[in-house]
């Protein structure tokens, strides 16, 4: 057997190489999922969170990873033996004990299984994290060869209290000794507000910094003194409010704990329901790389990712008229209806989606079927339930495993539902009543007494201790929740509003306006564009009946307004987004109904023409869509194929001419008229004809044999004198394909 260390024994000077997952939360956040399913093996992204911390251990150079559970043992060790089996040079063992009622119970187990002989890593189960441990691991072990008091290194992250992935119970508040790096302090205690630090706490000490930025990632790098530490004493139940805090108040013992500051990668775990949405999303908005569903690391998945932060996996089918919209996941097997929208969400394997049905915010997992007219909208639908036909999820909602609900039915906000009755392990004084949840609905209303909003799915962004308990479950009244997001978009919306009221805006005082509510809400520049585009299609479409007219009023709209986006674009990439946005909304049935959709290269034509969008970025948009199924192209290359090759042109002769940007040249139409008025001889044109464009000089006689009279048509003729090139522009008709 494996000795253990006793107090003052000396660290392992070997490198760290074992680590201990705590694959039980002891505690209830996730009920009633969890009633079924360990937090540990929940989807996050379509790929179980444990997934993520055994990479994040292996990567650091771990080659023995414990994990340790309780609830759900038995699922927990098939999914290790299934999945890490033939790992490569990490050995994964899972402990099992059925009666631990807390992570100091968990390690007590560990200490009497003699795990561990030298130092190793303690981690949630929950965690996901790309950072490079190994410079901490050496770090530490630095530290301890040093001063052998110390027992033990918290990982914390600088995120400011209301960082976009931190739980807004998190109230955490350290202290720490600026010289060692030594904590001192460590406070989670939300319902006071404040907190108490002892004069003797900054004795014989040059500074100490008292913190509330840093999250509690549940990453530590422990000693075997942190064991010998909680089995000595069996009142410590929790790893922070018990043993943590007892070891920095009691005076008696001198072992020292340290800090590390986390300010590059990402590091942060999925503490509740919240915590769940945030890091989903920031798995999507590739915060979390190389952890990403396209880099498929677990050589499990085939995803693919297009713009706007779209992941498809290889399998699925997807009608000609539904759309899968911007930080969506679609999983292989899933099959989705006619006219039917995924927006800002991931949806599992093997899913089924009917027509006319919409999910938005929402997270299913797999085996999920909705059927046609249904919608569900900030909501977590979890394996094998049913979401009948004209059906609404409410926001917040969460539907358990194998739960049915509808037709025609409406779920209220935040109702929570599951097929265990009360007393099927149901944990602490939670119960289940009946509940209406439709016709064919089959399901039990999960109720808690643990009413706190901040565990909610989506819970307010404030909430007062004193008002927690106003906030009750029994209220149909969904909560009024504003985000920073959602302050910002106000902010824009009444800007716009007065804005496009006016008879003649000023756009440059507009620009300043929003770029003060940008930096107020702390929002990045390509929500700006986000924010003010809906207020412009809504005024294009405001009174305007006729689909002449609505063109008419969309191109002058744009001319009028579209240098404002300039304010907001830094750089290509932003460009890109921009054209998706617009594209985006004129890709709905209501646009193509109306016949926006037929103008959207009219828009980006004039944008381009406003030095608003370059070629680089049409040219990029483009290659994105290439590689995209033919029937997800057909908008595309039905309305752009003449921008496109227009771009591709002018770039073409700008590198023939070697000028440092593209001029500004549009497309030579199949339509002109006699050019017979045109003063421009043996002027430098685009030789259509060759399979790459170049730019040629066309005598009048050549250039007229590349077109036809039309004398009832006007058309624009300008002379580009940066670089002398012609450019003909016809506003109504896009180019002939053989031209």
């Amino acid at each position: 057997s494996k000795s253990k260390v006793t107090r003052g024994g000396k660290p392992d000077p070997a490198a760290i190489t074992d680590a201990l997952v705590l694959a039980d939360s002891f505690d209830t956040r996730f009920t009633p999922i969890s009633t079924e399913m360990p937090r540990a093996l929940m989807p996050l992204v379509n790929t179980p969170m444990m997934d993520y911390t055994i990479e994040f251990l292996a990567s650091a150079g771990i080659t023995h990873i414990w994990v340790f559970c309780c609830s759900h043992a038995a699922m927990i060790d098939e999914h290790v033996n299934k999945t890490y089996r033939h790992l490569p040079k990490v050995k994964v063992e899972c402990i099992k004990a059925d009666m631990c009622r807390s992570a100091g119970d968990a390690l007590r187990v560990v200490y009497d299984r003699e795990c561990f002989s030298s130092d190793f890593v303690l981690v949630s189960g929950d965690v996901v994290s790309n950072l490079d441990l190994k410079p901490i691991l050496q770090q530490h072990q630095e530290r301890r060869a040093k001063d052998k008091s110390i027992i033990m290194t918290q990982l914390l992250m600088q995120a400011s209290p209301n960082h976009r992935s931190r739980a807004q119970e998190d109230a955490t508040i350290v202290a720490i000794d600026r010289a060692t790096s030594q904590l001192l302090h460590y406070d989670n205690s939300p319902e006071t507000g404040r907190v108490r630090l002892s004069a003797e706490l900054f004795a014989g000490r040059s500074a100490v910094e008292v913190r509330f930025d840093l999250l509690d990632c549940r990453v530590d790098i422990c000693s075997l003194e942190v064991l010998n530490g909680l089995n000595d004493d069996f009142d410590y139940a929790d790893l922070r409010t018990d043993w943590l805090m007892g070891m920095l108040n009691n005076e008696l013992v001198e072992f020292k704990i340290q800090t590390h500051i986390i300010t590059e990668g990402y590091a942060n775990r999925c503490r509740n329901l919240s915590t769940y949405v945030a890091l989903s999303n920031d798995i999507i908005h590739r915060w979390t790389y190389p952890m990403v569903p396209d880099n498929n690391w677990l050589n499990a998945s085939s995803y693919e990712h297009t713009r706007p932060l779209v992941y498809k996996e290889r399998g699925i089918k997807l009608a000609p008229t539904c759309s899968v919209r911007k930080n969506s996941v679609v999983g292989s097997g899933v099959e989705v209806g006619q006219h039917s929208a995924i927006i800002s969400s991931v949806v599992g394997r093997r899913c089924i989606i009917g027509h006319n049905a919409t999910i938005v915010n929402s997270y299913l997992w797999e085996g999920v079927r909705v059927e046609s007219h249904s919608t569900i909208t900030n909501a977590i639908v979890c394996s094998g339930a049913v979401i009948r036909e004209n059906t609404h999820v409410g926001r917040g909602c969460v539907v358990s495993f194998g739960v049915v609900v509808g037709p025609d039915h409406s779920l209220p906000p935040h109702t929570k539902l599951t097929l265990h009755a009360s007393g099927d392990s149901i944990e602490d004084e939670s119960y289940t009543e009946e509940v209406d949840t439709g016709e064919s609905g089959n399901g039990l209303r999960f109720v808690s007494p643990d009413n706190n909003p901040l565990h909610m799915l989506c819970p307010p962004r404030t909430v007062k201790a004193d008002e927690e308990d106003e906030l009750s479950d029994d209220s149909d009244t969904e909560l009024e929740v504003l985000t920073g997001l959602q302050k910002f978009e106000d902010n824009v919306a009444d800007v716009m509003q007065h804005g496009l009221a006016a008879a003649s805006p000023d756009v440059e005082s507009i620009a300043m306006e929003i770029v003060s509510a940008r930096m107020a809400h702390d929002r990045t520049l390509g929500e700006c564009p986000a924010a003010i585009m809906p207020h412009l299609f809504s005024h294009i479409k405001e009174g305007v009946t006729t689909k002449p007219a609505l063109k008419k009023r969309l191109l002058a709209t744009f001319k009028k307004w579209g240098a404002l986006f300039s304010n907001f674009l830094d750089g290509t990439d932003d460009q890109v987004e921009l054209i998706y946005q617009i594209q985006m909304y004129c890709e709905g049935e209501e646009q193509r109904e109306s016949g926006i959709s037929s103008v959207f290269q009219e828009v980006l034509n004039l944008l381009y023409q406003l030095d608003v969008i370059e070629e680089e970025a049409v040219l990029k948009w483009a290659e994105e869509h290439a590689s995209l199924p033919r029937h997800e192209r057909t908008f595309v290359d039905q309305v752009c194929s003449g921008l496109t090759g227009m771009c591709a042109q002018a770039w073409d002769v700008c590198t023939s001419l070697h000028l440092s940007r593209a001029p500004c040249c549009c497309f030579i139409t199949p339509c002109l008229c006699s050019l017979s008025c045109c003063p421009f001889l043996d002027m430098p044109f685009l030789d259509m004809t060759s399979p790459r464009p170049r730019p040629r000089v066309f005598p009048l006689p050549e250039l007229a044999h590349f077109t036809r009279p039309c004398a009832s048509r006007a058309y624009k003729f300008s002379c580009s004198c940066a670089c002398s090139l012609l450019r003909i522009i016809d506003y109504d008709q896009p180019p002939h394909e053989s031209h």
